[in-house]
């Protein structure tokens, strides 16, 4: 997609004739395309959807460019590897289906270019101290056992 994106850019071309979103949204975009076209693509996207969670997010341009300076960014997602368990509660959660997350055993930082930090994944881990969100080196959100079991409500026998 970026090679697409910067290769339509240097021959002149416009990109926003590509872009999902103005066959997505015509309306919101500027009618630049054919309203059936539009509304075969939303339906095939939308029908995509229920197979793959957030399906538009990954064949939208936009996230491949952000994904660039992911690197760059200070919010991380850290691991303390001794912690984890592998119950893979951060994959179930994880709206965009990071599996390394869990799977990742050497290294602390196991943030992802296509990490929306959303947080689902330190909010669920059912490990103390195992997930955390940071901000420049500096903890923001950690994960708990207090958190998920406070949500627990035993049933009567």
């Amino acid at each position: 997609m970026i090679i697409l994106f910067f290769g339509i850019g240097f021959a002149g071309g416009n990109f926003c004739n590509f872009c999902p979103a103005i066959t997505v949204s015509p309306i919101l975009a500027g009618i630049g395309v054919s309203l059936y076209v539009s509304g075969f693509l939303m339906i095939l996207i939308l029908i995509g959807s229920f197979f793959k969670r957030r399906l538009f997010c990954n064949i939208c341009p936009l996230g491949y460019l952000v994904g660039l300076f992911h690197r760059l960014s200070p919010f991380r997602i850290k691991k303390d590897c001794t912690a984890c368990t592998e119950c893979g509660a951060c994959y179930e959660a994880c709206p965009m289906g990071i599996k390394t997350i869990y799977t990742e055993r050497g290294k602390a930082d196991v943030t992802e270019a296509n990490c929306i930090m959303c947080g689902e994944c330190v909010k669920c881990c059912p490990e103390d101290n195992a997930l955390s969100l940071t901000f420049a080196g500096k903890k923001l959100y950690t994960a708990s056992r207090k958190s998920i079991m406070s949500g627990y409500v035993p049933k009567d026998r």
